[in-house]
């Protein structure tokens, strides 16, 4: 027995077993009721899409109607040769800042220079000659 070898073999029983009760979720439910809906707010906004797409194309058109008018219900008022388009605060000639008034437009006091022959009012854009 001199060359015999003891063979011992060990085998190991393991058993999972969990005792506890199967839970039931609701969750489901939740993600199918997000999924329909998601689904027809798509549906219904492909459908509106292409409505309009289909209304769209029936007109034709043009988007601006003409409109006639007669040029004497304008009313324009006349520039009058007197009365002069820009005119100098008083005593502001006399100081480093030139101020002239727009009385053609708005009626504003802005500042300018004595040497321009022509004066442009930076509100409302009204161009005369400087009354220097």
């Amino acid at each position: 027995m001199k060359d015999d070898f003891i063979r011992i073999v060990i085998e190991a029983e393991i058993t999972n077993t969990v005792e506890s009760k199967p839970e039931e979720s609701n969750a489901i439910y939740g993600y199918g009721f997000a999924a329909v809906m998601l689904s027809s707010i798509a549906l219904y906004s492909a459908s509106r899409l292409l409505s309009n797409r289909d209304e769209n194309k029936s007109t034709n058109g043009p988007a601006l109607v003409p409109v006639e008018y007669d040029a004497t219900q304008i009313n324009i008022i006349p520039n009058e040769e007197d009365e002069p388009i820009f005119s100098v605060v008083p005593g502001s000639q006399f100081s480093r800042k030139l101020m002239f008034v727009c009385n053609g437009g708005c009626s504003k006091e802005f500042e300018g220079s004595d040497n321009e022959e022509e004066i442009m009012c930076p509100y409302c854009g009204t161009l005369g000659e400087s009354p220097l």
